[in-house]
């Protein structure tokens, strides 16, 4: 009787077994091809993204429509990483017991094993889901604003187009453009030279746009000539005997042949001319025969900050200048002595503006934290749940490694946590919750005593730091693994 019972139970479990395999290598089928189409997307998200930082794109829409597109670029990592995870994991066991291969073929293979892995594939592809309808609603939005973002395109700060006219209050924070401006509009230069002929030649070296450029200052009338040859005649013939101080500022092609033709028709000047050339590049110099070079140095930060702070807050209050300073010397700070960067990233108001806008908790990546002593840590840190860095610096205070435990719980983002020099004594066994998790920095933690048996599961983990950790005696069984 008892056997007549218990053996269409096994043959049931059995089924069950074989069924639920059977469904979980469909839906693996399903999802895997899913995580490849989003590598794919990812990849060429990102491409996008750092054209769009190479373009300083400065339209507010755009901003806030790629600011969209970022979030979702982040959730689309993150559900690769929750994907890999587990097969990174099964790897691990399966180098380290041999057998699981075995198992993972077999019919009597645990159901409820196979149930929590198809579990886990079809919240995984819920969650892919979710992200592909936030694409297709970006895509949407790109289609309705007709934004157009090259790919591949390689951009720099926009180049302004330069003068010959001095920014007297300026000239303190003398650049190449600045350098070449005061000895052009000197007196003693106007008197010395009968024609004094400025042209920024930037990128792309236009030698049609030059010469019809040279050629409207020496005639001062614009030339009705279209073509290179032509124009080229046309400057040779007016400048034949005319004692010529020309500025060509911001050259960066390196091809002499596209000098070389520029130069010829130069040739007839009058004895005592000269050419001025401003570049970032010595081979430029070089290749257009540079008789005396000047090299000059980067500005100093407090000049970078002087120019942006001019071209940023011209005909702002005293109030807004009052308030952005602050923002708006942090912003100078990258322009790494470049007076040009300091000009176009003040020029766009890089954006001042929004930067003062308190940026939502929950879009922030990174994190540092200063906590003075007995402060309460911040509870509104755990809403910031697509925190990626955190940083906790040299807190001494005892209370917290009693926060530690729900900043772990929820923020499972986070791939690389720092509490270097912190007074904590242990670290809770919620950490294994951090599945993410890259870099951990105990660093100088002189009181921390153990470590949990939790942090073995964190196999994505590439770096332990228990350096000066004196109380500290021995690490994890499992942290072979």
């Amino acid at each position: 009787m008892a056997d007549a019972l218990v053996s269409p139970i096994l043959e049931m479990l059995i089924n069950i077994g074989a069924q639920q395999v059977q469904e979980e290598v469909n839906l693996e089928v399903g999802v895997e091809k899913q995580v490849d189409k989003l590598k794919s997307n990812l990849i060429d998200i990102q491409s996008v993204l750092e054209d769009a930082e190479r373009k300083q794109v400065k339209d507010k829409a755009v901003r806030v429509w790629l600011d969209k597109l970022k979030d979702v670029c982040y959730d689309m990592d993150d559900v690769l990483d929750e994907w890999s995870t587990p097969i990174l994991t099964w790897e691990m066991d399966e180098e380290n017991t041999r057998s699981l291969k075995k198992m993972r073929c077999s019919f009597m293979r645990s159901p409820c094993f196979c149930l929590n892995q198809g579990v886990r594939r079809r919240e995984i592809a819920l969650k892919i889901k979710a992200i592909s309808e936030k694409l297709d609603e970006i895509a949407k939005e790109k289609a309705m604003y007709g934004f157009k973002l090259d790919k591949g395109a390689d951009h720099e700060l926009p180049r302004l187009t330069t003068t010959s006219l001095v920014d007297e209050s300026r000239s303190s924070g003398i650049g190449k453009t600045t350098l070449a401006q005061l000895p052009f509009n000197d007196a003693k230069v106007k008197t010395h030279f009968e024609k004094r002929i400025w042209v920024c030649v930037s990128e792309p070296f236009d030698e049609v746009g030059i010469a019809k450029d040279i050629l409207e200052q020496l005639k001062e009338s614009k030339p009705n000539l279209a073509g290179l040859q032509s124009l080229l005649q046309s400057v040779s013939q007016s400048i034949k005997g005319v004692r010529v101080l020309l500025v060509l500022d911001d050259v960066w092609t390196e091809d002499h042949r596209q000098w070389e033709q520029l130069k010829q028709s130069l040739a007839g000047c009058a004895r005592g001319s000269k050419i001025l050339v401003t570049t970032r590049k010595v081979v430029v110099a070089a290749m257009m025969g540079t008789d005396d070079q000047i090299n000059i140095g980067r500005l100093s930060d407090d000049v970078c900050r002087s120019i942006f702070n001019h071209v940023a807050f011209y005909k702002r209050s005293k109030e807004e200048r009052e308030r952005l300073t602050d923002i708006g010397n942090k912003i100078a700070d990258k322009c790494k002595g470049l007076p040009l960067a300091a000009k176009v990233l003040g020029v766009d108001e890089n954006n001042l503006g929004e930067a003062s806008v308190e940026t939502s908790i929950g879009r922030v990546r990174h994190l540092s934290m200063m906590l003075p002593w007995e402060t309460s840590f911040p509870s509104s840190i755990h809403r910031a749940k697509g925190l990626r860095s955190l940083l906790i610096g040299n807190n001494k205070d005892p209370r917290l490694g009693a926060a530690l435990p729900d900043v772990m719980k929820q923020l499972t983002c986070i791939r690389s946590l720092n509490v270097s020099g912190s007074s904590i004594k242990e670290i809770p066994k919620e950490v294994g919750k951090l599945i993410h998790l890259r870099h951990l920095n105990l660093k100088g933690c002189e009181q921390l005593v153990s470590l949990p048996e939790t942090m073995c599961d964190l196999c994505n983990l590439q770096s332990l730091d228990v350096n000066w950790c004196r109380s500290l005696k021995e690490l994890p069984r499992a942290t072979v693994n």
